[in-house]
């Protein structure tokens, strides 16, 4: 370690290394605020540091190129503190040490999910339903249906941010009521997409009720039977349609 000294009887080495930790600690800190801590703080263990110069802390700062803008409340939640151990040996190390240990517990506890955020992400997960993509209408003579209940959609939709929409339809039964226990036509805007969702689909009694109760006729009114729209993810590789039954998209032109 380099033996040249700055104010404060720490070598420049040393005070570089702990401007290092504590911004990584702190990261919307600025030079005064990092200044504070060592003179304040990290004096506490070292009482040299007390004596260190902000000047010093200014050169090294600008050396590293560091900013001096705050960082936002999503990289360091506003009133959240990190411990400052007191345990050690004393020197500038073993504080250097300390404040590294400290964030990187910070982080990794922020890389992982909560119970609260598990359970929502469960509970997302579970108004996915995931259907075959150019399933006939008459599956007289096919192989039986294939589930696809556990289909693992690996994309990560941003919250809110569905780009896709799809319509589904039931033909009309007696009176202009929704055909029970019919296939359900689906189908993209530009018809990218489109299957016919059968009774022994997953799902497909939870989309019957939404239209049933929430959709709205066509242009051929009751007889035309009904129709609602719901955010979709196509997998046209794997030739999966993924449909999101929490809410019904408002009623579409096409």
């Amino acid at each position: 370690m380099s033996t040249t000294g700055v104010d404060g009887g720490c070598s420049k080495d040393d005070l570089t290394a702990l401007i290092r930790s504590i911004k990584f600690a702190y990261p919307d800190y600025g030079a005064r605020k990092v200044h504070r801590e060592i003179t304040e703080k990290a004096a506490l263990k070292e009482p040299s540091l007390s004596s260190v110069k902000l000047g010093d802390v200014k050169k090294i700062w600008k050396k590293l190129g560091l900013s001096e803008h705050a960082m936002s409340k999503s990289n360091q939640d506003e009133g959240e503190i990190l411990k400052f151990y007191t345990v050690g040996d004393g020197s500038v190390k073993s504080i250097v040490d300390e404040y590294s240990s400290a964030a990187d517990t910070l982080l990794q506890s922020k890389a992982e999910l909560s119970d609260k955020e598990k359970a929502e992400a469960i509970a997302e997960a579970a108004n996915w339903v995931h259907l075959w993509l150019d399933v006939p209408a008459d599956r007289s003579g096919e192989k039986p249906y294939q589930a696809l209940i556990n289909f693992n959609d690996k994309r990560k939709a941003k919250k809110g941010l569905k780009a896709e929409v799809a319509k589904i339809q039931i033909a009309a039964g007696p009176g202009g009521n929704p055909l029970p226990d019919s296939p359900m036509l689906l189908y993209t805007q530009d018809r990218s997409a489109k299957t016919f969702i059968h009774p022994d689909a997953d799902g497909y009694a939870k989309i019957h009720d939404m239209i049933a109760s929430s959709g709205t006729t066509g242009a051929l009114g009751v007889g035309g039977g009904s129709k609602a729209y719901f955010h979709c993810r196509v997998h046209s590789a794997q030739g999966v349609i993924g449909i999101e039954t929490s809410s019904l998209v408002p009623s579409q032109t096409w």
